[in-house]
């Protein structure tokens, strides 16, 4: 039985490869999970903004509810809304209407109010920060 002799120079070749290869299946395998990973970032923000936006509406409501209930328009109110954090700021002009009053205003006094709502969620800085601004002018001026 003869042997064949063995090239000394070619020993090891095919490790290197091998090992080559993994390196780079690893290196595409955490850049698909980094990139997945930043999708699903993308994505929670959007649904926070939307909350945010909601929310931010929500005050609105609350807040030309009650001026327009009362006639009275407070300065600044805070409320917890689903998990944000909203604040409202109310500026009113009062106008007094000659009889017969108009049955939207509250004793012969009828307003204009300019409302503007911020909705935040979590700390300035954190990933999940969210924070939303809306404004809204009501009247139950005739």
């Amino acid at each position: 039985m003869t042997r064949t002799p063995i090239n000394k120079r070619n020993n090891g070749f095919a490790l290197i490869a091998a090992l080559f290869m993994i390196v780079v299946l690893a290196a595409l395998g955490m850049f698909a999970i980094r990139l997945s990973g930043s999708q699903q970032q993308s994505m929670n923000l959007t649904v926070l903004s939307a909350r945010a936006v909601a929310a931010a509406n929500s005050g609105i409501e609350i807040g030309a509810n009650h001026a327009l209930l009362t006639g009275n328009c407070p300065g600044s109110a805070t409320w917890v809304i689903d998990d944000f954090t909203v604040v409202v700021t109310c500026r009113g002009s009062q106008h007094t209407v000659l009889p017969p009053p108009p049955s939207t205003c509250v004793s012969n006094i009828c307003g204009v109010y300019e409302l503007q709502a911020t909705a935040t969620f979590s700390a300035f800085g954190q990933p999940n920060f969210v924070s939303r601004t809306a404004w809204r002018t009501v009247s139950n001026v005739p």
